[in-house]
């Protein structure tokens, strides 16, 4: 048996527009080049949650929402961070604080002092 002859690409369209459109290929790949760094998402979460607990939590959060399953990792980890980096936040808060215990006592007794001076502006029948 002879080997059929070659149909060309015009007729084969005309002929089962479906057949052809299963015979090719994706217009688009995703390369590498195109994909990036697996682990570049996950470095960006951890530092935006160490820096920015404030607005990491909430974006992790709404990252968490999604339906994608690496996204909601993405979230996972930038909520971790933040709760991590508010913690150390909240302890640097407090340890700055008693560390400036004596300048608000020096603040707040001299307010006492002049509150229990008497106000010298004059008020409304003072000179």
């Amino acid at each position: 048996m002879p080997p059929a002859a070659p149909v060309p690409a015009y007729a084969a369209q005309t002929a089962a527009p479906t057949a052809v459109a299963m015979d090719r290929a994706p217009a688009y790949y995703q390369t590498a080049a195109t994909a990036g760094s697996s682990s570049t998402p996950g470095r960006a979460a951890m530092w935006l949650g160490l820096l920015f607990p404030y607005f990491g939590l909430p974006i992790g959060l709404a990252f968490m929402m999604c339906d994608d399953r690496r996204r909601q990792e993405i979230g996972r980890a930038c909520v971790i961070w933040s709760l991590v980096s508010g913690v150390i936040h909240l302890i640097l808060f407090f340890v700055s604080i008693v560390g400036m215990r004596e300048y608000f006592t020096a603040a707040f007794n001299a307010a006492r002092a002049a509150a229990e001076r008497g106000g010298g502006g004059g008020g409304l029948n003072g000179y």
